[in-house]
C-alpha cells in the first residue's frame, strides 16, 4: 500500500470550467481523494482514467486543494494480468503522468481514430469524436479535424461537421478524412507518426488549446498508419 499527496492551487480564471484529473497509469488499484472526500476508484494499471473533481475543488490562493491517491500494488486475482499465468513481476504505484484538465462544459470527450484501406489507392482515416455536454442547456456546434505530418504540414482537413448534445449527455459523431494519397506507413525502421488535431467551435466562440496547453485538454494525439501480412494469407491493415 502507498499514498501520494499533492497540494494544488487552481487559478480563479478556471472558474466555470469542468476540472478533471487525468491519470495515465496507476498500478494496480487506485482510490482518489480530493480535500478529504473519496471521489473515485479504479482497477487496472494499463488503462488510463479520469476523475471529474469540479464540484469538490476551490479556486484561488485562499482555497488550496489537497489531492491524495491511495494505491494497492499487490497482485490481485480480480485485476488482470494477475489471476492467471503471469511470468513476470508487476510494478506498482503511479508510474505514468497525471494532469489537470480544464474544459468548457461543452467539450470533446474522446477521440478514436482508425486507419482504413491503407494498402489501396484511397486510404482514409475514420474518426469517432465524442462530445460531452455537462451544462444544464442543450448545446450545438461544429467539429473540425485536421491531420498533420511529422513536419506539422496539413495532410487533410475536415470542417463544419455539426454536433448537438442534450444537457448532461454525450454524443458521438463519425468523421472521415479521405484521399490520403502518399501516406507513409509506420514500421520499425521508419516509425513515422501523424497527428490528429481536432477542434469544437460553438456559436461565435471557438476553443483551440495550445499544443503546450497547461490546464486544458490536449487537442492533439499521435497516430500511426501500418499494414501487416502473413505468409499464404491475404494482407490486413490497421
Amino acid at each position: 500500500m502507498s499514498w501520494y499527496r499533492r497540494h494544488l492551487v487552481l487559478p480563479n480564471s478556471l472558474k466555470g470550467r469542468r476540472i478533471f484529473l487525468d491519470f495515465d497509469g496507476v498500478m494496480m488499484a487506485a482510490e482518489v481523494f480530493v480535500n478529504g472526500r473519496r471521489l473515485a476508484a479504479h482497477k487496472g494499471g494499463y488503462v488510463p482514467f479520469s476523475v471529474d473533481v469540479t464540484d469538490h475543488v476551490g479556486f484561488g490562493a485562499s482555497k488550496p486543494n489537497v489531492v491524495a491517491v491511495r494505491v494497492d500494488s499487490r497482485e490481485r486475482a480480480d485485476i488482470p494480468p494477475c489471476g492467471g499465468g503471469v511470468d513476470y513481476l508487476t510494478f506498482g504505484g503511479i508510474y505514468r503522468d497525471v494532469r489537470v484538465r480544464a474544459v468548457s462544459p461543452f467539450f470533446i470527450e474522446a477521440v478514436f481514430a482508425k486507419p482504413a484501406d491503407v494498402l489501396t489507392k484511397a486510404p482514409r482515416l475514420d474518426v469517432a469524436v465524442t462530445v460531452g455536454n455537462l451544462s444544464a442547456q442543450a448545446r450545438s456546434g461544429a467539429l473540425a479535424l485536421e491531420l498533420l505530418d511529422a513536419a506539422g504540414r496539413t495532410v487533410a482537413r475536415s470542417e463544419g461537421t455539426p454536433v448537438e448534445a442534450a444537457p448532461g449527455r454525450s454524443v458521438t459523431v463519425e468523421m472521415k478524412l479521405a484521399g490520403l494519397r502518399g501516406i507513409r506507413l509506420w514500421d520499425l525502421e521508419n516509425p513515422h507518426l501523424y497527428t490528429a488535431a481536432r477542434r469544437c467551435a460553438r456559436a461565435a466562440r471557438s476553443w483551440t488549446p495550445s499544443r503546450r496547453g497547461s490546464a486544458s485538454a490536449r487537442p492533439y494525439s499521435p497516430h500511426r498508419v501500418r499494414s501487416c501480412s502473413m505468409a499464404g494469407r491475404s494482407s490486413c491493415a490497421d
